[in-house]
């Protein structure tokens, strides 16, 4: 399916794909990840009497092509940004077309943070952030408050973010555990919310996420 490739003249995708999901998953327990790691792949109980659908994605690389790298491998996709010595804001992120003003929207997927600074690597565009820092073996963090967990650096962590708009909160889960409950804010596009996923930022020389198992669902 294509190695690691840097990105060309353009800064998205030339057609937008859905990600799927990898058959077999099963929750707490799964497949062995790169690395040797073994960890939680789905969340039954959370994702149960939910419609899972396909939105189209785009891929958006922003602070110059020369420092964008992606690339998809047995499916797991590789977002990795490089210091631009510009000093401009920098990006590699997948933009999902799942745009909603209402009901509820779950995000599910594994991420594997394996270097950043300050750098996102999901979002419920635009409030909530999944910050990646690397103290403590690697920590993630809403935006750069409330502490999630800590020693993720190098390892699979299966994420849940859920988003009910009529009660204007969003759930955070961590390997079928949740770690925090938010308060939504006003969209800030007109066609609402959306997610995004890949490496945003970044305040040391490089950064780098992979992502698998990207799954979207609704009620």
């Amino acid at each position: 399916m294509g190695g690691t490739t840097a990105m060309g003249g353009a800064t998205a995708t030339g057609g937008t794909t859905a990600t799927g999901g990898m058959g077999g998953a099963v929750e707490a327990g799964g497949a062995v990840g790169m690395g040797g790691s073994v960890g939680v792949t789905s969340c039954s109980s959370l994702t149960d009497g939910w419609t899972q659908y396909k939105p189209t994605i785009s891929l958006q690389c922003e602070g110059g092509a020369a420092f964008c790298t992606y690339g998809k491998v047995d499916g797991i996709e590789s977002f990795k940004i490089t210091k631009n010595p510009a000093n401009v804001r920098q990006r590699l992120e997948n933009r999902v077309h799942n745009d909603y003003l209402t009901g509820e929207n779950q995000f599910e997927g594994d991420v594997r943070v394996i270097s950043g600074d300050g750098t996102c690597v999901h979002q419920v565009f635009k409030f909530l952030m999944l910050v990646a820092y690397p103290q403590n073996g690697g920590e993630l963090h809403q935006h750069s408050g409330t502490f999630l967990a800590d020693h993720v650096f190098n390892k699979w962590v299966h994420v849940n973010t859920i988003h009910d708009v009529n009660t204007g909160k969003v759930d955070i889960y961590f390997d079928c555990v949740k770690k925090t409950t938010m308060n939504q804010s006003a969209p800030s596009v007109a066609s609402g919310w959306y997610n995004k996923f890949g490496v945003y930022n970044l305040g040391g020389s490089e950064a780098q996420s992979e992502w698998k198992n990207v799954k979207f669902y609704r009620k």
